[in-house]
């Protein structure tokens, strides 16, 4: 029987072609965030932050900065069910500098 794998939302973006310039990854689960600093380490070299915690509460912190006018990003939200706050869904906007792509299973429909 063979066994197939899929890769993850993470190294999928680690893989695009011309890469990210950073990158940081979020989740509230310490096996995730292990598997993560796992593949951090598949990537020397490249500029990869892992944070544990509430995403809601991280992506606010993060995103409080007043270099926006001058960079962009994009942000790959990914929850696991659809928990993302109505307020971090606001903060990304008015910075008006993050492209968002908002990940969700069929099931969220």
């Amino acid at each position: 029987a063979k066994i197939e794998t899929r890769r993850g939302s993470a190294r999928i973006a680690l893989d695009v072609t011309p890469a990210f310039d950073r990158l940081i990854f979020m989740d509230a689960s310490a096996e995730h965030c292990e598997a993560l600093e796992g593949l951090k380490l598949a990537y020397p070299g490249r500029d990869i932050d892992i944070l544990r915690g509430d995403a809601n509460r991280l992506i606010q912190d993060q995103i409080k900065w007043d270099g926006w006018r001058h960079t962009r990003a994009v942000m790959f939200l990914d929850p696991y069910g659809m928990e993302v706050e109505w307020g971090t869904l606001k903060a990304i906007a008015e910075t008006r500098a993050i492209d968002v792509w908002y990940l969700f299973s069929l099931s969220g429909l």
